[in-house]
């Protein structure tokens, strides 16, 4: 349903080539919805990243069509391997502290 799509999920992005940045993931998913965030991580031989990621609100299956068009494609180098990632630790603690907050 169109009203469900105002909250924002958290996508991580595994098998990232090394030559892929931040502009590049925000290029590539927001054709599905808003990228509110782009987080990478890079180790040695590992790079991922996060996105916060809000689909698009007139199309109320953007986030399952992003999902099975891009994961395990190749892309840039590697395999994409997608999936619904936890609430980022602040994001969550803030809304359980303004939920407390409102119960009072």
């Amino acid at each position: 349903m169109k009203g469900q799509h105002n909250k924002a999920v958290r996508i991580f992005v595994g098998g990232l080539g090394e030559s892929v940045t931040k502009q590049d993931l925000h290029s590539l998913f927001s054709s599905f919805g808003n990228v509110e965030a782009v987080e990478t991580i890079r180790t040695k031989g590992r790079s991922f990243a996060y996105l916060d990621f809000l689909p698009s609100p007139t199309d109320d299956k953007s986030l399952s069509r992003l999902f099975s068009k891009y994961n395990g494609c190749v892309w840039k180098g590697g395999k994409l391997k997608l999936e619904k990632a936890k609430e980022y630790y602040l994001v969550r603690l803030k809304r359980e502290w303004d939920e407390d907050a409102m119960s009072c």
